[in-house]
């Protein structure tokens, strides 16, 4: 049943009910002959579209799946989208017949279950045109921008990682993924209960490979994926991996919060506070512009380790110094210094932050 529902609408997308994407953004829905009911989002994401329409599409069609015809567009709208969907708790569905690049790749990522042909999935890295904004203010924005985008690959329970392939190929290129890479990546999946592959493989479309959602997980707008612990690494390891966070606030601003980004989880105990990824960049940037020289040395002597199920907590204290010559600011001392470091499939990851000044000398 699955495999010939999968064949029925492969087949309706792939001999092109619709005209290829137009600026506009549309969504279209339709019932394959077995009776299951799809939209197709088709045109390219603008800030100024309304969302609204999707869902009224979605509730009058009963659609459980969603399919995209797009190039991409506004990277915020196209996330924006992509939350809908798993607020909606749909599927997502896609084939080489239907573009979806750039910022649909993010949207397509919503879905409860996933499905994909390989190479129908485009990505590169995301463009920035705005001429008004001062170099400065540009790589800043930028800057944010990933943060969210990280924030939100996590959040739908995709590997982080997969930026790291889309920053590699420029606006005007675009890097279509395997099946393999969509796998590895956590591009594609299925529901907990997912039949074995064998059961799979035989609820695969046999003249498109892709194989159907089954069933969909209780998953909120906002739940990411909770992955399978990893073997911690030894003691060493982690404590050099603060370590490294510690050094990298050294560098220089862009450098320091692309750290950052790769260094923490999506969601922060910031300083005793739950705080998102991309709020904890945009702190540490301001941070980082109030004083451009940096300087954070870990005491190893006094680090502690000790480590939970869930997270090791590193804790010790440092010397910092830091300077603004256009203010003509310094300060220097000792702090304690208190990090919580999970171990995801990503790699480590800071779940917690907490510091405390005990020494303060400034001129």
């Amino acid at each position: 049943m699955v495999g010939s529902v999968a064949r029925l609408v492969c087949w309706a997308l792939l001999v092109g009910f619709w005209s290829d994407a137009r600026a506009d953004i549309r969504y279209l829905p339709d019932v394959s002959a077995d009776g299951l009911r799809f939209v197709v989002v088709e045109g390219e994401f603008a800030a100024s579209d309304d969302l609204s329409l999707f869902t009224n599409a979605v509730r009058a069609n009963q659609a459980t799946i969603v399919s995209f015809n797009s190039p991409g567009g506004n990277v915020y709208k196209a996330i924006e989208l992509g939350r809908l969907i798993r607020k909606l708790g749909l599927s997502t569905v896609q084939v080489r017949g239907l573009e979806c690049a750039s910022a649909c790749a993010l949207a397509f990522l919503g879905g409860v279950s996933r499905g994909a042909q390989p190479g129908s999935i485009g990505v590169h890295k995301s463009s920035f045109s705005d001429d008004s904004l001062s170099a400065r203010d540009a790589v800043s924005a930028i800057q944010e921008l990933t943060a969210d985008v990280i924030t939100y690959i996590v959040e739908m329970g995709c590997d982080p990682s997969l930026l790291r392939l889309a920053l590699k190929y420029e606006s005007d290129d675009i890097r279509y993924l395997s099946g393999s890479e969509m796998e590895q990546f956590r591009v594609t999946w299925l529901a907990d209960d997912q039949p074995s592959r064998a059961q799979q493989a035989e609820d695969m479309a046999p003249d498109t490979g892709i194989p159907m959602p089954t069933a969909k997980p209780e998953l909120s707008e906002t739940s990411p994926t909770v992955p399978v612990p990893k073997p911690w690494p030894p003691r060493s390891e982690i404590v050099e991996f603060v370590r490294s966070v510690l050094d990298s606030h050294s560098r220089d601003s862009p450098a320091a919060i692309r750290d950052v980004i790769w260094a923490y989880a999506s969601e922060v105990e910031y300083f005793g506070k739950p705080t998102r990824l991309s709020s904890v960049v945009a702190d540490k940037r301001a941070y980082f512009d109030r004083w451009p020289e940096r300087y954070y040395a870990m005491r190893l002597p006094t680090v502690s380790v000790e480590c939970g199920k869930e997270a090791c907590e590193v804790a010790g204290y440092m010397d910092w110094a830091v300077q603004s010559r256009p203010r003509n600011r310094k300060a220097s001392g000792a702090a304690t210094f208190r990090y919580l470091v999970a171990n995801t499939p990503s790699g480590l990851r800071i779940v917690l932050e907490d510091s405390k000044i005990v020494s303060n000398y400034r001129r």
